[in-house]
């Protein structure tokens, strides 16, 4: 991933914060780049809730 919502991700402990920033429910635009070269492509998503168990993640 390079960017949430058209922001640049230059760290792993960035982009946790920007997904976190967010709520349930939001959609969030992801810029990823596919087997490591080109573009990168725009990805929309819907937000959920966090699993049981995924607490750790990011951590």
């Amino acid at each position: 991933m390079v960017s949430v919502n058209g922001e640049t991700v230059s760290s792993p402990d960035q982009l946790i914060a920007l997904i976190r920033s967010h709520r349930p429910g939001d959609e969030v635009t992801f810029g990823v780049l596919r087997g490591g070269s080109g573009s990168a492509q725009n990805v929309t998503v819907t937000l959920a809730e966090q699993s049981s168990g995924a607490d750790d993640i990011g951590d």
